[in-house]
């Protein structure tokens, strides 16, 4: 798969929180799901917000720059995210507004500030920048790239009603050690009671075909139709 070293996410924008920086962790402790404790200005972090029935609302990635807290997300999830925290923000003294830099994503840059993931094959940074990067829509194989790691966006899914474990969210958007949050009791009770869910495979076809396995939309790249699927 070819794959661009650096992807300009024109359809994400930052949340940018202003106030007191442990009025900050403590906010975003009691409504994401991941450990923002770990979060520093060299690693971001993938995560996710739920509501009370542990249902998921947006996925996110929660980055640190020059002591303040950046949510980035699709655009089509950061309405709803305000209004969720604009409920809370008050009581923390804290205030928010929309970080005015273009958001791009880069592979394998193994230096650099705001890595979410690394492994054998790849490394993953946000690069936050004033000027738009003159890059081609890259958005597909940059996607790909997360898929082939595991890691999924919940505005690809067919269905978006869905809890953390439905969509693998739970391998690395989730922290079940870092204490309470909202849906925190039903996300854990489904992590340590439930019976294992079908596993998420990725998967190519030469066509696009339907089947209700597919959990996703299909990504055309070289001539091939990619998709997330259940398997048993």
């Amino acid at each position: 798969m070819t794959l661009p070293t650096q992807t300009l996410l024109e359809n994400y924008k930052s949340l940018r929180l202003i106030g007191d920086e442990k009025n900050v962790i403590q906010l975003l402790q009691g409504q994401l799901t991941s450990d923002i404790n770990e979060v520093t200005e060299k690693n971001s972090q993938l995560s996710a917000m739920c509501n009370e029935k542990g249902f998921l609302i947006a996925d996110m990635f929660v980055s640190k720059h020059e002591s303040e807290f950046l949510l980035t997300l699709n655009d089509s999830k950061i309405e709803e995210v305000i209004q969720e925290l604009a409920k809370y923000l008050p009581f923390y003294k804290l205030n928010f507004e929309i970080d005015n830099r273009f958001v791009a994503g880069s592979i394998n840059n193994h230096g650099g500030n705001h890595c979410y993931f690394k492994s054998d094959k790849h490394s993953f940074n946000l690069v936050f920048c004033m000027d738009e990067i003159n890059l081609d829509n890259y958005i597909s194989p940059w996607k790909l790239a997360h898929w082939e790691e595991g890691i999924y966006f919940l505005e690809d899914f067919l269905i978006q009603k869905t809890r953390p474990q439905e969509v693998g969210f739970d391998k690395n958007r989730v922290s079940f050690t870092k204490g309470c949050y909202r849906g925190q009791e039903i996300v854990a009770r489904m992590h340590y009671l439930s019976k294992k869910k079908n596993q998420i495979k990725l998967s190519q076809a030469s066509e696009e075909i339907k089947s209700d396995k597919i959990l996703t939309n299909q990504i055309k790249h070289n001539n091939l139709f990619w998709f997330l699927e259940t398997v048993n």
